[in-house]
């Protein structure tokens, strides 16, 4: 049996025996804190246009830190060396954390943004397996070449059961009215920008934009009037693994083939398109009809002239700062088995085969994308 004196003493081992297991907690989490402004400091430095592009949507377009300006210095305690271990019989307190030489309020600015960077986009931190990531989002689109005959419609309506995208893009419905109903699509809400009439029984241009329900809440978004018939944007709310959701614009399109021209507003399509990305809440991703290739690969017609089409969509890409996910795929080479339109001049001229089709998204909260050709067999059109 332990004689008082002994009690007391051991007693007074098992406190300090305590109190160093805490220090040392206490040193493990500064040493872990460290770390991550060591390796954040040099994040701000390699990604300060993305941290730009992050802000923006949150701080009322008003980034933190605006590209002209350097990023903050990195704090000072970073290039300290460290301090000495407390006393084994000390007791932690609010001055153990006085080896920051930053207050609590830059501190805690700094920390909001690494959890803003966490929840709302890996992309900025591909290594992290922990980052709450958004289930992938599937997205079919077809240029229907008009939506009139029942066979294609029933080949559409194939294809999404079959498939079941999250979004359906149908590009040039070559009508002036709403036809998105002749689709039956019960498990889809639909929206349309139709297009312009040029006869008493036809139209030209027209888009529809699906989405599936109880997936995602959906917002359309207004749109100029240059964009009639030409595009349908949406604000969706796209949950994450860890149920939390963040704002994604999405704009289905079909473009005029040739923007640079001056009829019916055709030149202020990429500009207005360039403003709604502009605009998005944090990430944005565009389909559909582009009406446009970025490379020769992406034709096999010998003419090796630039189009306005092209030159207007690369521009579109650098003012963005957005990328094409063909271009991202180095074999996506067009040729008779591989294209997303077949055109043909006269009957006795060879046929062009053609990527004019696209997909584009912001680097910001992108993790990765691909795009394919969908093997469905649509009758009555030349994509």
């Amino acid at each position: 049996m332990l004689e008082p004196d002994e009690l007391l003493e051991e007693n007074q081992v098992q406190e300090m025996v305590a109190s160093m297991e805490v220090d040392l907690q206490v040193h493990s989490i500064l040493d872990s804190l460290s770390t991550f402004f060591q390796t954040f400091a040099i994040l701000l430095d390699e990604s300060a246009t993305h941290v730009d592009l992050l802000l923006k949507g949150l701080q009322g377009h008003a980034p933190i830190f605006s590209k002209k300006s350097s990023p903050p210095s990195s704090p000072s305690y970073l290039n300290q060396e460290p301090s000495a271990p407390l006393p084994a019989t000390s007791k932690p307190s609010s001055s153990s954390f006085s080896i920051f030489s930053f207050n609590y309020t830059q501190l805690f600015c700094l920390f909001c943004i690494y959890i803003i960077f966490l929840s709302r986009s890996v992309h900025a931190f591909p290594s992290l397996s922990s980052s709450p990531v958004a289930p992938p989002l599937h997205i079919m689109s077809i240029n229907a070449n008009g939506l009139f005959n029942p066979m294609k419609i029933n080949a559409i309506q194939d294809m999404v059961h079959g498939s079941q995208p999250h979004i359906l893009i149908v590009g040039e419905t070559k009508s002036a009215s709403e036809v998105s109903s002749r689709l039956l699509l019960p498990r889809y809400d639909s929206f349309e920008n139709p297009g312009q009439q040029t006869s008493q029984k036809s139209g030209k241009w027209g888009v529809i934009v699906t989405v599936r329900r109880s997936f995602f809440s959906v917002q359309r978004l207004p749109t100029a009037d240059a964009l009639r018939g030409h595009a349908v944007a949406l604000d969706l709310m796209i949950p994450t693994t860890n149920a939390v959701a963040f704002p994604h614009c999405f704009i289905g399109v079909y473009a005029p083939w040739n923007p640079g021209g001056t009829e019916e507003g055709q030149h202020l399509f990429w500009p207005e398109i360039t403003q709604l990305c502009s605009d998005a809440k944090f990430s944005w991703s565009m389909a559909g009809d582009f009406n446009a290739t970025l490379s020769h690969s992406e034709s096999t017609s010998t003419n090796l002239t630039i189009s306005p089409a092209r030159l207007q969509y690369s521009q579109f890409l650098q003012l963005t700062d957005a990328v094409d996910v063909w271009q991202s795929q180095p074999d996506s080479i067009a040729s008779s088995s591989f294209y997303t339109c077949r055109s043909q001049l006269t009957d006795l001229s060879e046929p062009t085969f053609s990527l004019i089709d696209h997909v584009a998204t912001s680097r910001t909260g992108t993790v990765r994308a691909e795009i394919a050709l969908n093997p469905h067999f649509i009758p009555c059109t030349d994509h």
